[in-house]
């Protein structure tokens, strides 16, 4: 490449990046990088537990946007153990609401989590539990439920939003939920 054409093309680099830069400025990494779009209200119960014959405990449970809202708003559910101080919801477990009506969801423990029980809520936003419960793992017998305050000291904790794992989770067992959100254990 000559001096000239070299000249020229880092002149039209220089102009084409000037031209850009207010519109990059305006742009942050975390606007840029959102996958949790929120509803503004919502409710929800969670209404059944059921364990297979393999140990694997599921939730059962309906959500339903309250307002109209964004097609593209989500919502998922977040385990809370009693000794984690930082529970985290997954960019791979968010679901979307149905157009209309209410949505069902359910969550699957794979395994028995550490400890005898723990708190699962499912969640509008990062820091909108929509309903609680607390699930109890005794050491025989099968797991059962108790719903709780949205504000109970076992799920009243904050939660971290980790939008960069984009691995979903194997999928869950054949016949045993229909929409489901692996559980952390």
């Amino acid at each position: 490449m000559s001096y000239r054409l070299a000249r020229r093309a880092i002149g039209a680099a220089a102009a084409l990046t000037a031209a850009l830069a207010p519109t990059l400025a305006t742009v942050t990494p975390a606007q840029a990088r959102t996958y949790w779009v929120t509803a503004p209200c919502a409710t929800g119960r969670f209404t059944a537990i059921e364990t297979s014959a393999d140990g694997q405990t599921a939730l059962h449970g309906q959500i339903t946007k309250c307002a109209p809202a964004d097609p593209k708003s989500v919502f998922t559910l977040v385990a809370f153990h009693p000794r984690d101080s930082f529970p985290q919801a997954y960019r791979h477990s968010l679901l979307p609401y149905q157009a209309a009506g209410s949505t069902p969801f359910s969550g699957v423990f794979r395994t028995m989590p550490s400890g005898s029980e723990v708190g699962v809520c499912a969640m509008r936003s990062v820091s909108e539990r929509v309903a609680c419960v607390r699930v109890t793992f005794p050491q025989d017998g099968d797991a059962t439920m108790e719903p709780i305050p949205t504000t109970d000291p076992l799920v009243y904790k904050p939660v971290f939003f980790d939008d960069w794992s984009v691995e979903p989770p194997p999928p869950p067992p054949g016949g045993f939920c229909g929409t489901c959100l692996e559980l952390p254990v």
